[in-house]
């Protein structure tokens, strides 16, 4: 088997700005497929998780569990709404950019992100990425290993154990903003800070920055 060489990429914050599980909640609200006191719920908790009081999984089930009482044809119409009309409109254009360079370039390009399947197989499916690495979720609507940090490195590795690649990682390359992504950046030859905050760029002041808007 000869070794791939793997482009990285993050999504929250290194391809678009800011949070998207946010903005998900706020257009579930706007087209009512959550409650207003379940909405009003998960706003009270955000103080919480702010502070490290609720963990990034915990709050992110508890979110989400308007989700679960969804039909299937709900859940797939909210998605699609979602990436189409907000996410996808909303990259950064040196982001796309880059992504497809890195396709030309022969990368086996991947999205790696903590933001959840239900929405993010579509910008998976939409940017024609060779393989999406994200959080899952049960059937439940709950977090099964929250795709943050070392957890990356997990799903990773067993995404190229089942696609039974082997990585070239000195060839490799990966696009992150936050220190919760450093797991991942260490592992490759070539990692690249995109809009890095304050504790990424303190904890790896060796690596390249650049800034996409």
């Amino acid at each position: 088997m000869e070794p791939i060489k793997l482009a990285l990429f993050d999504f929250d914050g290194t391809l678009i700005k800011g949070d998207s599980i946010i903005a998900y909640l706020r257009l579930a609200r706007h087209l009512k497929a959550v409650s207003l006191p379940r909405f009003l719920g998960i706003l009270l908790r955000a103080p919480l998780y702010a502070v490290g009081l609720l963990s990034d999984a915990a709050y992110k089930t508890h979110s989400l569990q308007f989700y679960a009482g969804l039909s299937p044809e709900r859940k797939v119409a909210l998605d699609r709404v979602f990436v189409d009309e907000v996410l996808l409109p909303n990259l950064f254009k040196q982001g796309k950019a880059a992504l497809e360079a890195k396709k030309q370039e022969g990368y086996h390009v991947l999205l790696l992100s903590a933001s959840t399947e239900n929405y993010m197989q579509y910008v998976h499916e939409a940017l024609e990425t060779d393989g999406l690495v994200c959080t899952r979720l049960d059937e439940n609507a709950r977090v099964i290993l929250n795709c943050k940090g070392e957890n990356k490195v997990t799903l990773l590795q067993e995404y190229l154990k089942k696609q039974q690649l082997e990585a070239d990682w000195d060839s490799s390359c990966a696009f992150g903003d936050s220190k919760s992504d450093l797991h991942i950046m260490n592992l490759v030859g070539n990692p690249i800070i995109v809009n890095g905050k304050r504790k990424l760029k303190k904890a790896a002041p060796q690596y390249p920055q650049v800034h996409w808007a």
